[in-house]
């Protein structure tokens, strides 16, 4: 090879080997830049969740807010540490007081509507056990808005006294500078100088009648062994009569009685003609004069166990405590738990929305025509909501058709599991409260479809057991459907 070639040679050498370097120092310069690409994901997430958190979003256009042109409103409620509270029922309500049916708050607190877009309020209908929420107040929702948060309240826990934390400089020897709004007569002698309470029976009869009948309730006389409980747990009384002497102080006042807290109840005619002898008597302790009472005693209308105070007024006014004793009645099988705050008769819509009330949330037993109306075409008919109590389990509720109605003829109408609703404590804590174990929730829905032109009797029923022979009657009224 010659010198020319050789040279020609090593120059592409040259070439090629700078052509390599220059290569390589590139691909080494961009090598960070790669690496740096591939770690980038890991902080993506911080500007992925910005369009969640913007104030800004537009309800009416955001795609997880509009659904089938309905605009979902969300309600999220917690506690005042801002913790979600769970079973909260949450009502919405337009602007003409027009209520949705309640929607309980989920694990999260949070409970949803599906409506049309309108201008709404939320009140909270009931809370669960622990919880306080102010029902009559209104929640709005902030303008441009469709979730709103609402905090309740922790119902305020019984404090437990303090022990003082100074010796007492004086021993706890005197009486509450309270009294008691009854005291018993034996502490109020300057009222009462003596009480006796020769017979109490069942009935409105005389003395000498329940002598000689059994109707006493204790022996005659012997009052001072009487364990006051008057049992009728096995009886049909709706009425006790109470029969004894006073001797008071003054002009003889009115005799009464009160059932459990309930307002006193007296009556002039139930003091009685006295004689002379208890007149007498009356004298003896002390008192300016003495009377016979003759106390007629309700019980229409109670079930299981209540406290009744027999009781004096004197003409000051001075309520006195003549007799306390405890009356225990029979609970029938069912027992439907009317005026309570559950208890709710409410017409629907076309749409089956709840519009108007029938009559006041739980006022049932108050309502005096127990009779509405609908026109042909403009409701969807009607839901009744209401509690039993009870000591076993309810089979299933429904309705006893008549009158107009296609399904008369004494047909029942019970659609399984449908009409059965989730029980509440509250609901709960009344059964119990009448000496019943438990209770059953009903949410019954009568269609349009169900009636008949004209007047439709309609009984709101429960079956227990699944038996025909255990059906019972909880409330009735009449729907008048007009063409």
């Amino acid at each position: 090879m010659n010198k020319k070639t050789l040279t020609g040679l090593l120059s592409v050498l040259c070439v090629l080997l700078c052509s390599l370097v220059i290569f390589c120092a590139c691909t080494g310069e961009n090598t960070p830049a790669e690496t740096n690409a591939t770690e980038a994901p890991t902080e993506a997430p911080a500007t992925e969740t910005v369009p969640e958190t913007n104030e800004e979003t537009n309800p009416e256009t955001d795609p997880e807010t509009v659904v089938d042109g309905k605009v979902t409103y969300t309600i999220i409620v917690v506690d005042a540490d801002g913790n979600p509270v769970e079973g909260v029922e949450v009502q919405m309500c337009d602007v003409d007081g027009t209520c949705l049916l309640p929607v309980k708050t989920d694990a999260n607190g949070v409970a949803t509507f599906e409506k049309d877009e309108a201008t709404y309020y939320v009140t909270i209908a009931a809370c669960p056990e622990g919880f306080v929420a102010d029902s009559e107040t209104k929640h709005n929702f902030a303008e441009g808005t469709t979730e709103m948060t609402v905090t309740i309240e922790k119902a305020a826990a019984e404090q437990p006294s303090e022990e003082p934390t100074e010796e007492p400089t004086e021993e706890p020897t005197e009486a509450p500078t309270e009294p008691e709004k009854y005291p018993a007569w034996e502490d109020a002698k300057d009222v009462v100088t003596h009480q006796s309470f020769d017979q109490l029976y069942t009935g409105t009869g005389t003395a000498d009648e329940a002598t000689n009948g059994g109707l006493n309730l204790f022996t005659p006389g012997a009052s001072a062994d009487w364990d006051r409980i008057a049992d009728l747990t096995n009886s049909d009384a709706t009425a006790l009569t109470y029969w004894g002497w006073v001797g008071v102080k003054g002009t003889v006042g009115q005799f009464g009685y009160m059932i459990d807290d309930n307002t006193p109840i007296y009556n002039d005619e139930w003091t009685h003609a006295t004689e002379q002898p208890v007149i007498d008597a009356a004298l003896a302790f002390g008192g300016d004069t003495g009377s016979r009472m003759k106390i007629a005693i309700d019980l229409s209308g109670l079930i299981g166990e209540h406290t009744v105070r027999v009781l004096y007024k004197s003409v000051d006014g001075a309520e006195i405590t003549l007799c306390l004793f405890t009356v225990k009645l029979a609970l029938p099988e069912v027992y439907y738990a009317s005026n309570h705050s559950s208890d709710i008769l409410q017409i629907i819509s076309t749409d089956l929305v709840p519009s108007e009330h029938v009559y006041t949330p739980g006022t049932y037993n108050e309502w005096e025509e127990k009779t509405f109306t609908l026109k042909v075409g403009q409701t969807g008919g009607f839901w009744d909501l209401g509690f039993v109590a009870l000591n076993t389990d309810v089979y299933e509720f429904g309705y006893l058709f008549g009158g107009a109605s296609p399904l008369n003829n004494g047909a029942y109408f019970f659609p399984g599991a449908a009409y059965t609703a989730m029980v509440t404590a509250d609901q709960l804590a009344t059964a119990q409260e009448l000496g019943y174990s438990t209770a059953g929730a009903f949410q019954c829905m009568c269609a349009e479809a169900a009636l008949g032109v004209g007047e439709n009797y309609i009984q709101v029923v429960v079956k227990l057991n699944n038996s025909n022979d255990e059906i019972y009657v909880l409330r009735e009224y009449t729907v008048i459907l007009e063409a």
